[in-house]
C-alpha cells in the first residue's frame, strides 16, 4: 500500500502553469525511438501532422493535475483527452519534468501515453468547440 501525501500549496506551482500551456501546437522538440532502435528528434508540429495531416485545430484538456515541487525541480502529472478538429482522438496521461534555471521554470522532459479506446469520462464534461 502506498500512502499519498497531501499536496502542499507552493507558490512555485502557480509559476509552472504558463510553462504547461505551451504543451500542444508549439515547436517543442522531443526524442522518439524509431523502429530500427535509433532515435530521432521531432518537433511537436511533426507529431501533430502525423496524427492528422489536414487538421486545423488540436485541443488537449487535462484535469486532476498533481504538481510536486522541491526547490529547483518539479513534476507535473495529469490525465488528458485530445481532440483533432473537435473530434475525439485519444486520451492518456501527461508527465512533465521541470527545472528552475535563473529563476524561471523550463521543461526538461515530457512523457505521455496514448489510449484510443476505453477512456474514462472526463470530469470536464463533453468537449465544446
Amino acid at each position: 500500500m502506498v500512502d499519498k501525501a497531501e499536496p502542499q500549496e507552493d507558490p512555485n506551482t502557480r509559476i509552472i502553469a504558463p510553462v504547461l500551456k505551451t504543451r500542444v501546437g508549439e515547436a517543442d522538440e522531443e526524442t522518439r525511438e524509431k523502429s530500427d532502435s535509433t532515435f530521432e528528434l521531432r518537433s511537436r508540429q511533426q507529431n501533430n501532422a502525423e496524427l492528422s495531416p489536414n487538421a486545423a485545430e488540436y485541443t488537449e484538456r487535462y484535469w486532476d493535475e498533481i504538481v510536486l515541487v522541491n526547490d529547483l525541480m518539479a513534476v507535473f502529472w495529469a490525465p488528458y483527452d485530445f481532440y483533432i478538429d473537435g473530434m475525439f482522438s485519444h486520451c492518456g496521461v501527461d508527465v512533465f519534468d521541470l527545472v528552475k534555471l535563473n529563476g524561471q521554470w523550463k521543461m526538461a522532459n515530457s512523457m505521455y501515453t496514448v489510449i484510443r479506446t476505453g477512456c474514462p469520462t472526463s470530469p470536464l464534461g463533453e468537449y465544446q468547440r
